[in-house]
């Protein structure tokens, strides 16, 4: 589902950006929740959505926004109460969805991000920090939405997790057509992850673009106090200090060898 925004008003920004379908999308800058918000599908008079190249109208809204998965930060606390598979039936109830086998949607749900069938009868509370992770990325997918927006998931990770909960969202897109958004200060992540990244400043997008691109507008993030990433940040030092001919890469191990070569 391709998300095009066009002069939207969202309390005192001005917003213009594309969400590119099929691709894992990122989002950062200080007006990043801004964003989140108008992802929601609320209809403004002033400025303009378009889903895959349609105006968006009133009849159309309840539709989509069963398309759409928001997984925030942390698992709602309120959870912790219940067990898995209770969580999993309020999430059917709330989105009104009719099914002849609960059950397999359950237990669908959780083999797709790698959870077995025992946790539905374990208590929230109980799970690990990346199993609650998992948990709620299952109950993200069990209205199997076309976009999933993931704002500061991959916070409180070690490295092998993240990779693993990355491994998966990678695999929704290549094998079941899904658009990700991933929404997060940290560069780094946005970086290694993303193909397609809009960055806001001032209320309206300050730059967006292919994610590699726009991270090498360095002094224009720089001027506008936008984090660099690492890597972008350790060549554009060798760049601009050492004179160095060399280029800017996603791999640190290119990286290193094109250091190594010409510094």
């Amino acid at each position: 589902m391709e998300i095009k925004v066009t002069d939207y008003h969202q309390n005192k920004g001005i917003y213009s950006f594309t969400i590119k379908e099929n691709k894992i999308n990122g989002i950062t800058g200080p007006d990043r929740l801004e964003l989140i918000e108008i992802l929601k599908l609320k209809l403004n008079k002033k400025g303009k959505i378009t889903i895959n190249k349609k105006d968006l109208s009133e009849t159309d809204i309840n539709n989509l926004k069963r398309n759409i998965g928001i997984i925030n930060k942390y698992l709602d606390s309120r959870l912790n109460a219940y067990k898995v598979y209770e969580c999993m039936y309020q999430e059917m109830r709330r989105k009104r969805m009719v099914l002849k086998d609960p059950k397999r949607k359950m237990i669908d749900s959780l083999k797709i991000v790698g959870l077995d069938i025992s946790c539905l009868t374990r208590s929230v509370k109980d799970l690990s920090t990346s199993e609650k992770k998992l948990f709620q990325l299952s109950i993200a997918l069990m209205s199997n939405p076309e976009v999933i927006i993931i704002n500061e998931f991959l916070n409180n990770l070690d490295l092998k997790n993240e990779k693993r909960l990355m491994v998966l969202l990678e695999k929704m897109v290549e094998q079941y057509n899904k658009t990700i958004i991933i929404v997060s200060s940290n560069p780094n992540i946005l970086y290694e992850y993303t193909s397609h990244i809009i960055i806001t400043k001032a209320n309206e997008v300050l730059i967006e673009g292919n994610t590699e691109e726009v991270y090498q507008n360095v002094e224009l993030l720089k001027n506008n106090s936008i984090q660099i990433p690492e890597k972008v940040e350790w060549t554009y030092i060798a760049k601009k200090e050492k004179k160095a001919k060399i280029d800017y890469h996603k791999d640190v191990r290119d990286m290193i060898k094109d250091i190594y070569k010409h510094v």
